[in-house]
């Protein structure tokens, strides 16, 4: 899905790419550019690396909720398989309650940060046993 300029109709799937058409068409408007997340944030940038570490952290959650939403997870302990980093965290919980030990083969994920993530979570809830 293009990301939208907030200034003028100029759009682009990459974040970099509209950075830089906001940083040099758009200088008028202060030497800082918004935040190009589509919600309406108004915190504003000086660098694009501030930026990124920025919207990784704060605007980055609903495509890690989607990939969550998608990866398939099997509970070794009764081999249940789940859909969803969510079902399956309300799954463990279950034997968590009663006391037993739980452990998960991740199925399938989007390659990348996401289905690493994804582990990490998962390993954090096993080795804590959050319930």
């Amino acid at each position: 899905m293009p990301l939208k300029c907030r200034y003028c109709s100029f759009s682009n799937v990459k974040r970099l790419v509209l950075w830089q058409h906001c940083k040099l068409c758009h200088a008028h408007h202060g030497p800082e550019v918004p935040c190009l997340a589509q919600d309406g944030c108004p915190h504003r940038f000086k660098s694009y690396t501030s930026f990124k570490s920025h919207y990784s952290r704060i605007h980055n959650k609903d495509a890690d909720k989607e990939c969550a939403d998608g990866c398939k997870i099997q509970c070794i302990k009764c081999n249940m398989i789940v859909v969803g980093l969510e079902t399956f965290l309300t799954h463990l919980r279950r034997h968590v309650s009663s006391h037993e030990y739980v452990s998960f083969q991740l199925l399938s994920a989007k390659k990348g940060k996401y289905s690493d993530r994804i582990r990490r979570e998962l390993a954090a809830f096993e080795e804590n046993k959050v319930t």
